[in-house]
């Protein structure tokens, strides 16, 4: 697929006489979910309210305040079957340890049915890597209209910058893996 996706970007920088292009693989990644809001159990202060989860902004930080199995939710436009959840957090030393054994699921409001998709286990939270966690298989193929995250059971906080849900796109029965730009 590579290698087709590298000749038609040829074909097309020849039919458009394009002296430049630049070919953007996301390994099939899929697409960035748009979300239709977030909620959550608790905010810890109004600078660190659940919106921030979700602006594209590293330096801010969705908090809530310290309580047993704190929970956020991040409701979809339409039932989707995450390809990847991408979760980051907190900021560079700021308490990463919380979100320890914490569980992100995929939930359908319709039946109350919950898809467990992974365990967020803490690494460290000096480096972005470190407090990066990629779930890449998704939900295990689970679809689904919200995703949730809980904390482990005793009191918790919740300390996220930013998540981030890929869906994959499919056109027929061919799964786009790529982005092609022109410069």
């Amino acid at each position: 697929r590579i290698q087709i996706l590298f000749e038609v970007a040829v074909m097309v920088m020849t039919w458009f006489r394009l002296t430049s292009c630049i070919v953007i693989l996301s390994s099939c990644q899929g697409s960035l979910l748009n979300p239709a809001g977030s909620t959550m159990s608790s905010t810890f202060s109004g600078t660190t309210r659940v919106e921030n989860a979700l602006d594209g902004n590293l330096s801010t930080v969705c908090h809530s305040n310290n309580h047993d199995q704190n929970w956020l939710e991040v409701p979809f436009r339409e039932t989707s079957c995450p390809s990847e959840i991408v979760v980051i957090n907190g900021k560079a030393n700021y308490y990463g340890y919380w979100m320890d054994n914490s569980t992100i699921s995929i939930k359908r409001q319709t039946s109350d049915s919950e898809i467990v998709c992974g365990v967020i286990k803490y690494v460290g939270y000096s480096t972005l890597e470190e407090r990066t966690y990629r779930f890449r298989e998704g939900c295990k193929g689970g679809c689904g209209d919200t995703l949730r995250i809980v904390t482990k059971p005793g009191p918790n906080y919740i300390v996220i910058s930013e998540i981030y849900v890929y869906v994959t796109t499919k056109k027929g029965n061919e799964i786009v893996c790529g982005v092609i730009k022109y410069v």
